[in-house]
């Protein structure tokens, strides 16, 4: 997903530290280190504007540093293809999916996948009311569809578990040459109208419950592995102490909080190596072993009113209900069990790229259901289709360098 301009600005930090080390070259790429590139072309490309993928070649519209970060990239010229790789265990799975990769699926696959839709007479029984099922998780293009999952799957957590589900606001102020002030109805009115790319990512309120699933939406703090992602268990809510002993209750029993909780006590999948005493992060509470405490975000952002411009603070938990999320967030997620939802979103279309990643998430076609039929527009667009004419041409010249850089290496020569 890296640009060619971002790649560009990756040399010049690089660069940058090598010369500080006095052992850089500032005429070189990357200061001339020796860089590894790692990555997967066949999934997702640089959102917005694929044309700005390092494998595209440039154009005259392109930026100079757009310019710069494809010139540097095609100096790389050791390459090396891995081909194993260590997720699916289902070698015929694998095989499908490898052509998938490059729309070059056959009719038998189509079929192999029509049998993994739900209804169809010869999908496996899938019992979604027993464990392993009842904790798959939705993969879907359609925000609408991750939304309504996950209301869905967080009421039947409070209802199976007898749980309260807890409504977070965000806790927004306006940002004042003097400090912070309340905001008038009219700018709350503008910011409502936001979406959330508009907001920093943190929504105007979120709903939580204790034991339920969560995925982090921000990067937190990636050296205790808590990043855009992590998915994992709220194992408690530590309440902001200004709420009121008696919150208000709406009519299907949601606690209806006035400001963030102070913190979530998070247990990420796969636990955690760091140990918190009972005063972390100021909330005096025993931080069970391998979980970690999440205290809510801070963003800016300017909501217009008018021809008014207001700077608005806000205060959330960067988090979700994590029993579904979109296809883009999925990429690098290992999911036991998965629902697939191969239906084109309302605008735009759905590529190789986004089903080849939501279908690889799993470890073979029995851990994998479609939630609905693939149409033919899908086979066609998908399934039978190279996602992109400019990857393909990139790949057959890695191929190249592949082959050259093993024979270096059998000649002894590198």
């Amino acid at each position: 997903m890296l640009t060619k301009a971002n790649f560009k600005k990756g040399s010049e930090v690089g660069t940058h530290y090598a010369l500080q080390s006095r052992t850089g070259n500032e005429n070189e790429p990357f200061g001339g280190r020796d860089i590894i590139l790692t990555g997967d072309f066949h999934q997702f490309p640089p959102v917005g504007n694929k044309q700005s993928a390092l494998y595209c070649p440039t154009s005259p519209h392109d930026s100079k540093d757009s310019i710069l970060g494809k010139t540097i990239f095609d100096s790389f010229d050791t390459v090396v293809i891995l081909h194993q790789q260590n997720r699916i265990q289902d070698e015929e799975w694998s095989i499908l999916l490898q052509r998938l990769r490059t729309g070059e699926c056959t009719e038998k696959d189509v079929e192999e996948a029509h049998k993994l839709v739900l209804g169809h007479p010869d999908c496996p029984k899938t019992d979604f009311t027993r464990a392993p099922w009842k904790n798959a998780i939705l993969v879907t293009p359609r925000h609408s569809v991750r939304h309504a999952w996950n209301e869905a799957c967080l009421d039947r957590h409070c209802r199976l578990s007898g749980q309260r589900q807890y409504r977070a606001p965000a806790y927004d102020t306006l940002r004042t040459r003097t400090g912070e002030a309340s905001i008038p109805m009219s700018v709350k009115l503008a910011i409502a109208e936001l979406n959330e790319r508009s907001t920093g990512r943190l929504p105007d309120h979120i709903d939580l419950a204790i034991g339920m699933k969560a995925m982090v939406v921000l990067n937190l703090s990636t050296e205790k592995e808590i990043a855009n992602g992590t998915r994992g268990i709220v194992e408690d809510l530590i309440l902001d102490p200004n709420e009121d002993d008696e919150p208000t209750i709406d009519d299907d029993g949601t606690v209806l909080l006035k400001f963030p909780p102070l913190a979530t006590i998070f247990r990420p999948e796969g636990g955690c190596d760091f140990k918190f005493n009972t005063q972390a992060n100021d909330i005096n509470v025993k931080i069970p072993t391998g979980c970690v405490p999440i205290a809510p975000s801070t963003t800016t952002f300017t909501v217009n009113v008018g021809e008014k411009s207001f700077g608005i603070r806000r205060r959330q938990l960067a988090m979700t209900a994590g029993y579904a999320f979109t296809d883009y967030k999925s990429q690098g997620q290992t999911i036991e069990y998965a629902i697939i939802d191969l239906a084109k979103p309302p605008r735009g279309t759905i590529t190789p790229f986004s089903a080849y990643v939501a279908l690889s998430r799993s470890r073979s076609r029995n851990t994998v259901r479609l939630l609905r039929d693939i149409s033919d527009d899908v086979v066609n667009d998908v399934f039978m289709k190279h996602p992109s004419l400019d990857l393909k041409n990139a790949m057959e010249h890695l191929e190249r360098l592949n082959n050259l850089t093993k024979e270096q290496v059998d000649k002894g020569e590198l």
